[in-house]
């Protein structure tokens, strides 16, 4: 009959393992554990370098605006270079707004005042330029009364600069109403001829709005952008060769 036993050096190669496998069961859970506090750190540093860090740059910027004796075209433009630039001015910034209004929301967010921070936000924002331009857009509709009216002046003041942001312009004029509704139209008339896309809504707005105010405003800027586009087609015709 054949002996179907393990051989003894099978066996004893099992008793040597045993010792190693049932430290390796122990350590399992363990591995799991360093591995979960391995993920949760790096998720803490990555909310810090991309929330946290910015809120607070932008934060202190403001502070520092504020609290400058300088002009404000000059403190604005140093902040803007403390924040490394237009486009992470807008960043830091913009993601301050968004955090203080969820903080505003559970009764911590910035004080309203003469010195709204987020009024003093948006005038830096506007030393800026088109990036921090979409953000003001942005805090026209959200925000403390001082950052709606400091945005308002904002966008007012749009130029033909400010071409590549009509479609947000648009997009907003369908929630404003009162002095931000009349700042969007404004701006949208004073881009001039890149306001192109923006008239079948003015046109509604003219037309249609039930204050005589925004249906004015409206029709003055549809005038502005009809006026830059025959300018510009002007500057197009190629000119007569003078006769010979």
């Amino acid at each position: 009959m054949r002996d179907c036993s393990k051989p003894e050096a099978v066996e004893k190669s099992d008793t040597a393992m045993r010792p190693h496998l049932a430290g390796a069961k122990r350590l399992g859970p363990r591995y799991v554990l360093w591995a979960t506090a391995a993920a949760m750190i790096c998720c803490g540093v990555l909310l810090v370098w991309r929330v946290v860090g910015p809120y607070w740059r932008g934060r202190a910027a403001i502070v520092a605006v504020k609290e400058s004796d300088e002009e404000v075209g000059v403190a604005t433009r140093r902040a803007i270079e403390m924040l490394g630039g237009d486009d992470e001015a807008a960043k830091c910034l913009g993601l301050y707004f968004r955090i203080d209004r969820v903080l505003e929301c559970i009764g911590a967010g910035s004080d309203a005042g003469e010195l709204d921070d987020r009024a003093v936000g948006v005038v830096i924002l506007h030393s800026g330029g088109n990036p921090g331009f979409r953000e003001i857009v942005d805090i026209l509709q959200e925000g403390s009364v001082g950052a709606r009216e400091a945005a308002a002046v904002a966008v007012a003041e749009a130029g033909p600069e400010h071409g590549e942001c009509v479609p947000e312009l648009v997009a907003a004029t369908r929630d404003a109403s009162g002095e931000a509704l009349l700042a969007l139209i404004s701006a949208l008339g004073s881009i001039g001829w890149e306001s192109t896309s923006a008239v079948p809504r003015l046109r509604a707005l003219a037309d249609t709005h039930q204050r005589a105010s925004v249906r004015q405003a409206a029709r003055e800027a549809l005038q502005k952008i009809k006026k830059a586009q025959e300018e510009k087609n002007k500057s197009k015709q190629p000119v007569d060769a003078p006769a010979k």
